[in-house]
């Protein structure tokens, strides 16, 4: 969707004149039968109840935007993210996993990939802001590590070498033809407890730039997760939060802390000692 509002602005302003002759909006009739209209009819109320069990938060993000993030030599989807990684950090108070998708459009039929932004140097950079005894010059360092570990990641599965999309696929392929290959078992792997740990989704995370878009948002992937949708914008960012009802107020928990780290982050990269 974001791809298709960017092109539509982009030559929106070479379209010149306007079109004559058209036709009015047709209204279009489909032959349905009596099993799907009985589905579409329970599609609203179904909804309705999903959108009720949902808990869903949004804040704007106004004391900087991505032009600060940049001038601070930081990819903004880095610091957005490992910003988020110490709201969770912060929230439950042990390292939890962030899901992250990444296209894989210069691949036909190519949809996406998942990458974790959990790296080493972001676990070292979370350590150095919550123990509240390093310098911003130090902060700052670890912070650049940290996002070239992010970037490096990122280049990966744009490149098809992401890791998670290649072993589901591989979990796909027994559930289908794992006895005609003569696997009766699952490999060991998917049922260990580190396959469940990297595919965990405590929070489930993606971006848009923006453009002509002033909200997007999605639900969380699993009881006691989050879903996170941000836009990023030069001068702020916007932020979507949902939770499970049932889980209580996790999803303001969850913001509030993410304002938090925000707000420390950029405080690192605007104080140049």
């Amino acid at each position: 969707m974001g791809r298709l509002v960017k092109e539509i602005l982009s030559r929106a302003p070479s379209v010149k004149g306007r079109a004559t002759g058209l036709r009015g909006p047709v209204r279009l009739d489909f032959a349905l039968s009596g099993e799907c209209r009985d589905f579409l009819d329970g599609i609203p109320e179904k909804a309705r109840a999903l959108s009720d069990s949902r808990v869903q938060d949004v804040f704007r993000f106004d004391a900087f935007g991505t032009d600060a993030v940049k001038e601070g030599n930081v990819s903004p989807d880095a610091f957005v993210q490992i910003a988020m990684l110490m709201a969770a950090e912060n929230l439950w108070g042990e390292r939890r996993s962030v899901y992250e998708s990444v296209q894989l459009r210069r691949f036909a039929g190519g949809r996406t990939e998942g990458t974790r932004p959990l790296t080493r140097e972001a676990a070292a950079c979370i350590d150095g802001f919550r123990s509240g005894r390093e310098s911003s010059g130090a902060l700052r360092e670890m912070l650049f590590e940290a996002q070239r570990a992010h970037r490096e990641r990122i280049r990966e599965c744009l490149e098809g070498r992401g890791v998670e999309g290649h072993l589901q696929l591989l979990r796909g392929l027994w559930k289908e033809r794992g006895r005609e290959l003569g696997l009766k078992e699952e490999p060991a792997l998917f049922r260990s407890p580190a396959w469940e740990k990297l595919t965990s989704c405590p929070v489930s995370s993606s971006t848009t730039p923006g453009e002509g878009f002033a909200l997007a948002g999605y639900g969380p992937v699993q009881p006691g997760g989050l879903g996170v949708r941000y836009l990023s914008r030069r001068d702020h960012f916007i932020f979507h939060v949902s939770s499970w009802k049932g889980d209580g107020s996790l999803a303001p928990e969850y913001a509030s802390r993410l304002r938090n780290a925000l707000e420390a982050m950029g405080g690192v990269l605007q104080d140049r000692e």
